[in-house]
């Protein structure tokens, strides 16, 4: 009698055994058919934040911009330190004559004896416009902190191109990680759906127990769709910032 009862318990957890088992596979060839697809969001990878930084200010239309500027100030700077000789002016004349000295001779005669070294004349002269004199210092340093201007202006725009690479660095990151959350959860609740339609026919859930599980699942795929949206919208624009597609 004890042998029988020792055997019947035996069968019983060898066919519970079984069945645990058939599940467990079954589990996993769910699971396996919801998880082999991949994405280009899943399989993203994001660059260093230096790397990004880097980009950006390589490809930054508003640095190039300021470039240009500065370029413009510092031609304007040389204009002017040379603007002085605007106000100079040379002149040249010459003449040539034959201004003949007259001698009397002895016999009480004029004679007269040319003397050319004393024809030829010749000046050259310079003429300044005390303006210019007066207001060229002042203008070299108008020039000179409109270079300077242009020179703080270009860092203030790198320091805001490295504001927003961070910000929308840091923004791709969390969504990237609040996508992964939501690709787990919507994976779990196709499972729980796929095992929840075999109870159902089997009998094993009422109605109400499988519409909330189909509610569950509804949802996490909404969140799923809400988070891949999210983290695409991020990476675009942080594309923008470094003219570069990540994936």
């Amino acid at each position: 009698m004890i042998i029988n009862i020792q055997l019947t318990l035996l069968k019983t957890w060898s066919i519970a055994l079984s069945i645990c088992c058939l599940l467990l596979v079954s589990n996993e060839k769910v699971f396996a058919q919801v998880t082999t697809s991949k994405t280009p969001e899943t399989d993203f990878q994001l660059p260093p934040l230096d790397e990004i930084i880097d980009l950006a200010i390589q490809y930054s239309p508003a640095l190039k911009q300021q470039e240009q500027i500065i370029h413009k100030a510092d031609q304007q700077l040389m204009v002017q330190k040379k603007s002085w000789t605007s106000g100079i002016s040379l002149g040249t004349s010459y003449s040539a004559g034959n201004q003949s000295l007259l001698v009397q001779q002895a016999t009480g005669n004029l004679e007269a004896f040319s003397n050319y070294n004393n024809g030829y004349r010749m000046s050259l002269g310079a003429a300044f416009s005390i303006n210019t004199l007066i207001t060229q210092k002042n203008i070299t340093k108008i020039a000179k902190a409109d270079k300077q201007i242009a020179i703080e202006s270009k860092q203030l725009v790198i320091d805001q191109i490295k504001n927003d690479v961070i910000a929308k660095y840091y923004a791709v990151a969390g969504a990237h990680e609040a996508l992964k959350i939501a690709i787990e959860m919507k994976t779990s609740s196709l499972v729980n759906k796929k095992m929840a339609e075999r109870e159902f026919a089997e009998g094993q859930i009422n109605v109400a127990d499988m519409a909330k599980i189909l509610e569950s699942t509804s949802s996490a795929a909404v969140a799923y769709e809400n988070a891949k949206q999210t983290f695409i919208m991020n990476v675009r624009l942080l594309e923008i910032l470094i003219g570069k597609r990540l994936f």
